[in-house]
């Protein structure tokens, strides 16, 4: 039997961070493991799979491929950009184009780490609220 849940999602505002209006959203009920992997973890040779990581670009780390899996997109307020007449909502497809945003320039990289933290305590909470429930 295969179920077809609809994604439960989560916004998450970065105001506690310093940045109101800046919104995370994430799948609470996505699968458990993500969809892609970086490709050098296949590699059973604990040394050979060091340098297929050294090689690799600095985006295929488990980081990038579960930040892209569980989040859903990324809305960021006109104020915030440049030249804006509204606000950008960002869909993020592969870990390459979170990396690739996440280094473009003016975007505080703390906040990545911030918003994943914020997402695994909800994820950790959940569970205890519908036991209540």
């Amino acid at each position: 039997m295969k179920f077809n849940l609809p994604h439960l999602e989560w916004d998450l505002d970065c105001e506690a961070f310093g940045y109101p209006g800046i919104v995370f959203k994430f799948w609470l009920n996505a699968p458990e493991d993500p969809p892609t992997t970086p490709a050098w973890l296949a590699i059973e040779d604990p040394v050979a799979q060091n340098e297929a990581r050294k090689a690799a670009p600095e985006w295929d780390i488990m980081f990038y491929h579960s930040m892209v899996h569980f989040m859903d997109s990324l809305t960021i307020p006109q104020a915030y950009i440049e030249g804006a007449t509204e606000d950008k909502v960002i869909e993020f497809k592969s870990p390459a184009d979170l990396f690739d945003f996440e280094n473009s320039g003016g975007f505080d990289k703390q906040l990545l780490l911030w918003a994943w933290r914020q997402y695994a305590a909800q994820r950790h909470e959940r569970p205890k609220i519908e036991l209540k429930n």
